[in-house]
């Protein structure tokens, strides 16, 4: 179970460090991990951290300051073994250096152009069916500067449709959301049960 627990790991912080998974996806995991800390949920948790908290700081810093926040009360409860409290004490030493130790994406390795990246909102509450997904097709809002999220600028925004009839309404009402709430403030009110 651990090693499946690990490599789903492994491809979720890369889809997130690529930008082809929104980091709330990320986030979300790190909270339910860190609910309940006991029985490994700690080490997966600090080895996902590891792995995404680079790209995390970079367009979240909110939420992996929440992040933190429930490792140090974790650390204060005593709630973990030993050898995770090592790793969470790490992880604080490498969040003071921006986490240069644990670069998002490695040298060489950016295979996607930024203009032709597509990034997916998933999240773990909403149920997904692959027939359904299958069906989908993406459509491509330009944003203007104003509205569009200032690490992503040179990016077209892409949002699947979550069911078979989009109308223009929808789109609009989705736009509009998009410009009251970036996605900064979004990610502190999915962490709020944290506090």
């Amino acid at each position: 179970m651990m090693c499946l627990l690990a490599i789903d790991r492994h491809v979720i912080d890369q889809l997130v460090n690529r930008q082809v998974a929104h980091e709330v996806i990320a986030l979300e995991i790190l909270t339910l991990l860190l609910e309940n800390p006991i029985n490994n949920n700690g080490e997966v948790a600090i080895g996902f951290l590891k792995e995404s908290a680079m790209k995390l700081s970079e367009v979240s810093p909110r939420g992996v300051n929440a992040i933190f926040d429930r490792l140090r009360s974790i650390l204060h409860e005593a709630q973990v073994e030993q050898g995770v409290q090592y790793m969470v004490e790490v992880m604080s030493a490498n969040s003071k250096d921006g986490f240069k130790d644990f670069p998002a994406v490695q040298e060489g390795l950016h295979l996607v152009e930024e203009s032709e990246q597509c990034t997916h909102l998933l999240t773990l509450e909403e149920n997904y069916s692959p027939e359904e997904n299958t069906q989908r097709t993406p459509i491509v809002l330009p944003m203007t500067k104003s509205t569009m999220p200032s690490r992503r600028r040179s990016q077209e925004r892409i949002v699947t449709s979550q069911a078979q009839g989009v109308t223009a309404k929808n789109l609009t009402d989705r736009t509009k959301m998009r410009k009251m709430k970036n996605d900064e403030d979004r990610t502190a009110l999915m962490l709020s049960p944290l506090a």
